[in-house]
């Protein structure tokens, strides 16, 4: 039996530990373990956001028994951005299973996040084991299906193969602006899914304007990632549907606001909303005062929407830290939001007020706020935030629901 006293955490060295890393990943995922191997070398590990610091790996004496990935990304929350702590290839060798290593590496890791200058942490988890580090569930599964016959079928722009991810960056950039959930782009900077092709076209000018990535499952045409005119998108998967004698599409992940599942909803389409009580996309706050500061703009951009014609304010608990939120649409400067820290968590309930301004005590689903993935009286009625009927109000215009989501291609 190992003792927890000779398990070593470290964070992983690119040279020494990169293999070791994918040997152990490609036995536990997958159903190859060369294919895991060719996905790693070909942009999951290598060449991609993996952060090696704030990554986690565990030995046993000399052997590498565990490993907890951190990738680096930033999403989109409106107009604001989040730096997200994306966690995959969590993994433990299979000899040592069931004697904590997972446990022990994913506490060291999510531990040093926010001294590694990240402001939330989002995974793709199992059931009945992330909550224990704070993570509570996020959006729904989205999957946006229409048949391949109610897709445009004239003007299918001429298409290529995709030779350069990183090309498409400012393309899938500005088609994915302030759409809430898509990541900045580029993140990772070639396909790592393989199974997966990239179809690209061009204007008049021989600019790539557009491009589909997707695969065949069955009978349907699974589309994981898309920029461009959406009626030249929509066409464009029609026609590699027929090449692949697909009947369906469906677009994965894909955000209700984004403008493919807009133009999408125009024709007769099913959506399939997997929501688990437990596991799948899940969300933690790491530097709730950091997270703020960065949305400042669309929380004031949000209250500026509607008209809201006084100060108010609001502090923010989530379990670890507070953060005041102070809206004042006359303020000098332009900046109507500002954010400052209110100190450590403090006993839930207690005070109602810090400084005349009402308190949330929000826990772990201030993640949930942050993002805009449930109404502030949703989570109230569940008991899962509490504060008083100006705190709730309050909330009520800081963090409206948004329905975001993370496009496929960029998971990890």
């Amino acid at each position: 039996m190992t003792r927890t006293e000779d398990i070593r955490i470290v964070s992983p060295d690119p040279e020494c530990d990169r293999s070791a890393i994918i040997d152990l990943t490609g036995k536990t995922f997958g159903d190859s373990y060369f294919d895991w191997v060719e996905r790693c070398e070909h942009g999951y590990l290598d060449n991609s956001p993996y952060d090696w610091q704030a990554s986690r790996v565990a030995f046993v004496g000399d052997r590498l028994v565990g490993h907890f990935g951190v990738y680096d990304i930033t999403q989109r929350i409106g107009c604001g951005t989040l730096r997200v702590a994306g966690i995959g290839a969590v993994a433990c060798d299979a000899e040592f299973r069931k004697r904590g290593i997972v446990r022990a590496v994913a506490a060291d890791s999510v531990a040093g996040l926010a001294g590694a200058g990240y402001e939330v942490s989002l995974l793709y988890g199992i059931r009945n084991f992330y909550h224990r580090f704070g993570y509570v569930t996020a959006w729904p599964d989205y999957r946006w299906t229409v048949s391949a016959c109610d897709l445009p079928d004239q003007n299918a722009p001429a298409t290529s193969t995709v030779s350069d991810y990183v090309a498409l960056a400012s393309l899938a950039n500005a088609w994915n602006d302030g759409i809430p959930g898509t990541a900045i782009r580029p993140t990772y900077r070639d396909n790592p899914r393989t199974s997966h092709r990239g179809y690209q076209w061009q204007d008049a000018s021989g600019a790539v304007s557009g491009y589909i990535v997707c695969h065949k499952s069955d009978d349907a045409l699974l589309v994981t990632d898309a920029a461009g005119d959406p009626e030249a998108v929509l066409a464009a998967c029609r026609a590699e549907a027929s090449r692949q004698c697909c009947a369906r599409v469906s677009f994965i992940a894909f955000p209700p606001a984004s403008p493919y599942v807009r133009a999408l909803q125009k024709r007769p389409y099913t959506l399939t909303a997997v929501a688990e009580p437990d596991g799948g996309p899940m969300i933690r706050s790491v530097s709730l005062a950091s997270a703020l500061r960065s949305l400042a703009g669309e929380l004031a951009s949000r209250l500026a929407s509607v008209g809201y014609p006084a100060p108010v304010s609001l502090v923010l608990e989530d379990g670890r830290e507070q953060a005041l939120i102070s809206f004042d649409p006359g303020a000098v400067g332009g900046e109507s939001v500002r954010i400052t820290s209110a100190g450590s968590a403090a006993t839930r309930g207690v005070p109602e007020t810090i400084d005349g301004a009402p308190v949330l005590y929000a826990g772990d689903s201030a993640a949930r706020m942050l993002y805009g993935t449930h109404t502030v009286d949703a989570l109230h009625a569940d008991g899962l935030v509490t504060g008083t009927a100006a705190a709730l109000q309050a909330a009520r215009l800081f963090f409206p629901v948004c329905s975001p989501s993370l496009t496929a291609f960029d998971t990890m």
